[in-house]
This record gives structure tokens, C-alpha cells and sequence, in this order.
């Protein structure tokens, strides 16, 4: 039973794959900021699939590694400045903040969920 929910999951993760690139486009006219949204969606798909860590953005991933000399973070954070300004290091700072965020909610519900 848990195979079959399983691939029914990856079926539905599919289709949304071949729908996302059409809402993107239509949010790229209608709504930028929903657009920029859905470009956040396929950062923490792809950081995974490259290697990284699930829950994580290719932008703090680039901050990280540019801080180490790896020339595609540097040309990623390049290309993402021309964008938005110091975006990866804006990225890696937005990121500490929702884990310590998380972190003060955990303590304050003393490990609970509700």
C-alpha cells in the first residue's frame, strides 16, 4: 500500500511539474511577486537534486561556497546581483533567521507540535 501512495505522490508532483511552468508564466504577466514565489519553489527542488540539502536555497548554498572560492557560486551570485544586490548573502541571513525562528518556537512549545 505505501508503494502505491507512494507513486500516486509521484504522479501528482509530476503534473504539477508540467503546470508550474504555465502558472509561472502567467504570474510573470499577472503578478510578479507570485512569479518570484514560484521561482523559490523550483530553488528548493533543485538545490537537492544538485546535491544540497532539502529545505535549503541554491542562493545560500552559493553564499556558502562563494565564501570558499567555488567560480560558480561566484558567477551564480553574480548573475543574482544583477537581480537583487548582495541576494545570496541576503538569502543565507533570511535563512538563519527562519531556523532560529523555528528554533525559539520549539522551545517555546517545549518540543511540541501544537
Amino acid at each position: 500500500m505505501k508503494r502505491l501512495i507512494i507513486f500516486l505522490l509521484l504522479v501528482a508532483c509530476y503534473l504539477f511539474s508540467l503546470l508550474a511552468p504555465l502558472r509561472w508564466l502567467w504570474a510573470l504577466v499577472t503578478n510578479l511577486e507570485r512569479a518570484f514565489e514560484i521561482l523559490k519553489g523550483y530553488d528548493l527542488l533543485g538545490n537537492p537534486i544538485f546535491n544540497g540539502k532539502a529545505g535549503a536555497y541554491i542562493s545560500t548554498r552559493a553564499y556558502l561556497a562563494g565564501l570558499e572560492g567555488a567560480r560558480w557560486a561566484t558567477s551564480l551570485s553574480w548573475m543574482l546581483d544583477q537581480i537583487e544586490p548582495d541576494h545570496c548573502r541576503k538569502s543565507y541571513e533570511s535563512e538563519l533567521a527562519r531556523v532560529d525562528l523555528m528554533r525559539q518556537e520549539v522551545l517555546k512549545n517545549g518540543g511540541r507540535n501544537n
